[in-house]
């Protein structure tokens, strides 16, 4: 009788959110396959787009239902025998690639779509990368194998070429990609991303690489008696910040480095929390003007003095602070403690993720948009001290070139920071592999056996959780080397 009403409801005009949820609770309670097949030719392409945003619901709902999966096959079957492609027939074709892994239509939806609509759909790529890329039933691989490759010969624009090329070295384990990504596929990602990832990097997948570094590479310096003590004690560190990302290295690794944009963000800190405070002292006065007279004593009288003096003291603390920004800006000043020195740079190959990183005003200059063993191997020798590459290699794979760049623009006693994602030394015998997801991983015996050759010291090596994927631990290390003599 529901059935029939949602039904009776649905005529002539496009179905509601709440008519597609009554249907998913239909189907939740195992009602019979027909009488769900009644529902579907009432199912216009407005309300699909509502199933767009409903996937986690639908698979909470519909994973252990055999109606609920044939509801969900009948919506997906009525899109591509009728030609619609959608973006919602391909969230639904996510859901089957879930829901019935073997289901070899869904992935043929997908590079359809890519083939005909949109070839830089990022859904559908995520989709052929989280899915079907990853599917454990092998006629589903080769089907995408041979789906992907006809794809090849259609695909117009650079980054869709890379994104399909990086795709088929996951599945096959041959080609370029398989060993180095390309340029053009790491900028079609991360311009993608660059609006949220650092949001999504840090809050939602509990990424704390930078932060982790940048503590081992304090306590280094704390607890060695090195070459660069002098350097690190004045805070007149040079610094490349491979891979920058939205500059979170560049901001964890500031207080290292004393230049005008280091200088400008504890100026620019100071100014924020002063007027915080004096706000916030005001608003307490205003409090303390607006009570009864009668309730005013002398201890009252002394913590309204007290309030205003501090109030006087935070003005004049900001007024020196805007002071000196003012200088800053008019670059007519050496620095707070002396002359300016050291500098902060940085390089990503993503233009999107350079002009985020440009925004933290954490680097000396405009962030590079160069690939990263080109922009290593044009700086000046040992003009250094640190390199740092917080979640970079995982997106290179062979290290070799750029270890050899990094050791040769380390000055004695510098410093190459870096993780990776590890995988076991007995997995790959060349000590690195394409994965599943994409990225690359190396073996720790990879990483030393490298290092050993190109001249470097191991003085850190820890195994850390990168971050979350999908609620599991993705694992990793970190590594501290150092440059011990010049070659």
């Amino acid at each position: 009788a529901l059935t029939d009403a949602v039904a009776a409801a649905a005529v002539n005009k496009p179905l509601e959110e709440a008519t597609i949820i009554s249907m998913v609770e239909l189907a939740s309670r195992s009602v019979d396959a027909s009488e769900i097949e009644k529902l579907n030719r009432y199912v216009s392409e407005e309300s699909l787009h509502e199933l767009a945003d409903m996937k986690a619901t639908l698979i909470d709902n519909l994973q252990y239902s055999e109606s609920g999966l044939a509801l969900l096959l009948l919506i997906f079957d009525c899109e591509r025998s009728g030609g619609v492609l959608s973006n919602v027939g391909c969230n639904i074709a996510g859901l089957l690639a879930h829901l019935q892994p073997q289901n070899e239509n869904a992935v043929l939806f997908v590079t359809r779509h890519l083939s005909e609509k949109e070839e830089n759909d990022t859904t559908c790529w995520y989709l052929l990368t989280s899915c079907f890329a990853k599917s454990s039933h092998e006629g589903v691989r080769l089907k995408t194998i041979s789906a992907l490759n006809d794809l090849s010969t259609k695909l117009k624009t650079p980054s869709a070429q890379a994104r399909c090329s990086h795709l088929l070295a996951i599945l096959t384990q041959s080609g370029a990609s398989a060993s180095r990504g390309s340029h053009e596929y790491v900028k079609a990602v991360f311009d993608d991303l660059a609006p949220v990832f650092e949001s999504r990097l840090v809050d939602t997948l509990g990424y704390r690489v930078p932060w982790i570094l940048h503590e081992r590479v304090e306590e280094h310096f704390r607890s060695n008696d090195l070459h660069l003590v002098t350097e690190y004690v004045n805070k007149s560190l040079s610094i490349i910040d491979l891979g920058c990302g939205t500059g979170l290295v560049g901001k964890c690794f500031s207080n290292l480095v004393r230049d005008e944009c280091s200088e400008r963000l504890i100026l620019s800190a100071d100014h924020a929390e002063t007027a915080t405070q004096i706000s916030r002292l005001q608003s307490s006065i205003i409090e303390m003007n607006t009570l009864d007279p009668s309730h005013q004593d002398s201890d009252f009288n002394d913590a309204r003095r007290e309030n205003l003096t501090v109030i006087e003291k935070c003005q004049s603390y900001f007024n020196v602070i805007e002071g000196k920004l003012k200088a800053l800006d008019a670059r007519g000043i050496e620095g707070l403690y002396g002359p300016i020195k050291g500098k902060m740079i940085g390089c990503d190959v993503s233009p999107n993720m350079c002009k985020e990183a440009d925004k933290t005003c954490a680097y000396s200059e405009k962030v590079s948009g160069e690939d990263c063993d080109l922009f290593l191997q044009k700086q000046d020798e040992s003009s250094f001290h640190i390199v740092v590459s917080a979640d970079t290699y995982i997106y290179l794979g062979d290290l070799r070139v750029n270890f050899e760049a990094a050791y040769r623009a380390l000055v004695v006693g510098g410093l190459l920071a870096f993780s990776v994602e590890l995988i076991g030394d007995e997995e790959e015998e060349k000590g690195f592999r394409l994965l599943d997801s994409g990225r690359y991983g190396q073996s720790s015996k990879y990483i030393k056996e490298l290092a050993s050759s190109v001249g470097f010291e191991i003085a850190k090596e820890e195994d850390i959780v990168v971050r979350k994927e999908q609620a599991s631990d993705i694992r990793g290390a970190i590594f501290i080397l150092v440059k011990s003599e010049q070659k």
